[in-house]
């Protein structure tokens, strides 16, 4: 691995070349993945939620049955 890190600055303009490589292809995968994300975030954010209202709810009738 030093030897292949050597060998890349030894060339100029490489080094740059593989990061703005590195950073667009960080970009797409986070982009594509995004979409999924979000949308399961937002399924488990409106199970919590229906969760809390339930337990909630479930409480405030058992206060009013003591």
């Amino acid at each position: 691995m030093k030897t292949l890190s050597n060998t890349i600055e030894k060339i100029p303009g490489l080094r740059s070349l593989l990061d703005k490589i590195s950073d667009t292809i960080s970009v797409f995968v986070l982009t594509t993945i995004e979409v999924c994300i979000q949308h399961q975030l937002k399924g488990y954010l409106r199970r919590r939620l229906k969760s809390s209202v339930m337990a909630i709810s479930t409480k405030s009738l058992t206060i009013r049955e003591q």
